[in-house]
């Protein structure tokens, strides 16, 4: 019988467990956007058996024509006097701070596969605000951000219908403290 899997809601921060009691912790795609991301790894230190593995998740592009939007909306947003403050950690210094810890371990591509949207889909995942760079931006900013956006993007895409590829991939840190 596999192992039950239990669901909880708390601070990463402050976690709501004893010390040493799990063979494995696995974060995805949330440092980023975790302002005290080093007090959420001590966390995740504390937590951790000794020899524990802690699985640190992250996706990155390879290629994509998302880079183009990335950059125009970095330089609007300069544009109009904003300038997007990075919440979390990046993959970079997250094993930094691991290796610096003492841990040791490897890096390990668990999966990469082919994207394919058209510009359209792209364009609209910026105008909800479906990107973490979108969320700090204050209402008035972003309006003004996103009407300069679709300017570049209809001038850039004449068929919003254009089907763009790119090549992601999907990357784990494993790290054990010893």
């Amino acid at each position: 019988m596999p192992p039950q899997v239990h669901l909880q809601m708390a601070d990463a921060t402050q976690l709501p467990y004893g010390d040493r009691c799990f063979d494995v912790v696995i974060t995805v795609h949330v440092l980023h956007l975790i302002r005290e991301w080093q007090q959420a790894i001590a966390e995740i230190r504390r937590v951790l058996k000794p020899s524990g593995v802690y699985l640190y998740g992250y996706g990155g592009r390879v290629t994509s024509a998302r880079h183009s939007f990335e950059l125009r909306w970095a330089q609007i947003l300069a544009e109009l006097g904003f300038e997007p403050q990075q919440v979390g950690a990046n993959a970079e210094q997250v094993e930094a701070f691991l290796w610096a810890q003492g841990a040791h371990g490897q890096q390990v591509t668990a999966a990469e596969w082919q994207t394919t949207f058209t510009a359209q889909a792209l364009f609209e995942q910026y105008a909800q605000r479906c990107y973490s760079s979108s969320w700090s931006v204050p209402e008035a900013i972003f309006q003004a951000a996103i009407a300069r956006l679709q300017a570049w993007f209809q001038d850039t895409y004449p068929n919003p219908n254009a089907v763009l590829l790119g090549e992601s991939r999907f990357q784990m840190l494993l790290a054990r403290y010893p």
